[in-house]
């Protein structure tokens, strides 16, 4: 499961280099920082995945190390997810990125934008669920309760990408 992990970083790697070709070819310093950016969190995402593989190796139990707490990932999602706020905050605005995401493919004067300018808000609404997600569990992990701190950095992450593409 791991090497499927690195593989999705690779491909993930190439799309953010094509990003940053297009940027550098035409010299928009926004989108040179923001696929930079993206190059850090992939570098980042990279080595916990290394890490993570050098912790189950090393494991005192002989087995495979499980999730956080030692429960399966749809656990995860179904318990922790759903059932916090800060979860619902990241489920509500990884759903309005996706709709935006796929509104500026097909329509992008539905969201105010030109249509030459639709696919990079297409890729930075795509891609930022899964960036959030893991910014999610950064800031509320690992103990998951609910504090007003918390909510108002999960309600930050969510919006970056509409102050990063209408700012």
């Amino acid at each position: 499961m791991r090497l499927l992990g690195f593989l999705g970083l690779v491909a993930l790697l190439l799309v953010n280099l094509f990003g940053l070709t297009i940027a550098l070819q035409e010299q928009d310093w926004k989108g040179i920082l923001l696929m930079l950016f993206m190059t850090a969190l992939l570098i980042f995402f990279a080595i916990t995945l290394w890490r993570g593989a050098k912790l189950e190796r090393g494991s005192a139990h002989g087995r495979l190390a499980d999730g956080w707490a030692g429960e399966s990932v749809t656990t995860f999602l179904k318990t922790v997810v759903v059932q916090t706020l800060e979860g619902r905050i990241f489920v509500a605005g990884a759903a309005v990125s996706a709709l935006v995401s796929i509104l500026a493919l097909a329509w992008p004067e539905a969201v105010g934008v030109s249509f030459a300018k639709g696919s990079g808000h297409a890729v930075l609404f795509g891609l930022w669920p899964i960036v959030s997600f893991v910014l999610f569990v950064r800031i509320c992990g690992p103990h998951y309760q609910t504090s007003a701190i918390t909510v108002l950095l999960t309600l930050a992450v969510t919006t970056v990408p509409f102050y990063v593409a209408y700012w």
